[in-house]
Formats: structure tokens, C-alpha cells, sequence
């Protein structure tokens, strides 16, 4: 009886810690870094310096809060999968409303040339 109790314990403390142990999210950090990667490419460094300078701040912050979980025992992703869906939502609406707005932008304005008129 007395190692049936103890084989109880065990297997029920094995199913506790592996309910603490969060996996990775591999697959948010994935697409997060490619949606990043193609706010970048888009805007190729002539548009939303600030805002590509900024989604990359974010991104490493998920990727510090992922680093700094998995050192952990009982591991929580919730915090690096919502800095990674913001950076994620962020890097989108760049790609697809501000980066094609600033270059309707520099379409209207008119071109200053550095050379002096020829007669």
C-alpha cells in the first residue's frame, strides 16, 4: 500500500510540473520575425525609419521575455506571446497602411533639384 501511495505521489508530481512547463512558441516568433522582415523590406529604409527602428525594439524584448522564461522551472510564455502578437500586428499595418501612405506622400511632393537652371 505504502508504494502504491508513493508511485501515486510521484506520477501526480510529474503531472503538475509538466503542466508548468509552457512550450516554446516557436511558430509566433516565426511568423512574427517574418512579418518584421517584410515591414523592413518594404519599406527599405526610406520609409518609417522610427516605426522599423521600434518593431525591432519589441521583437527583442519577446525574444529577452522568451530567453529569460526558458531558464525557468515552471515556464510562462503568456506574456512573450502578447509582446510577439503585438509586434506581429504592429509590423502588418506598417507594411500595409503607413509605409504605402508616406510614399503616396513623397509622390505629391515636388522634387527639388540641386541644379541650377540651364538657359
Amino acid at each position: 500500500m505504502r508504494s502504491l501511495t508513493k508511485v501515486l505521489i510521484l506520477i501526480l508530481s510529474l503531472t503538475f510540473l509538466c503542466m508548468g512547463c509552457d512550450r516554446r512558441p516557436i511558430q509566433e516568433i516565426n511568423d512574427t520575425e517574418a512579418a518584421v522582415n517584410a515591414a523592413i523590406k518594404e519599406s527599405a529604409n526610406k520609409y518609417a525609419r522610427e516605426e522599423i527602428k521600434k518593431l525591432k525594439v519589441d521583437f527583442d524584448a519577446a525574444l529577452n521575455e522568451i530567453e529569460m522564461q526558458s531558464k525557468k522551472v515552471f515556464r510562462d510564455y503568456g506574456k512573450a506571446r502578447e509582446l510577439l502578437s503585438k509586434v506581429k500586428t504592429d509590423a502588418e499595418a506598417l507594411k500595409n497602411v503607413t509605409i504605402p501612405s508616406q510614399r503616396e506622400e513623397a509622390k505629391k511632393k515636388p522634387r527639388t533639384s540641386n541644379k541650377k537652371g540651364r538657359i
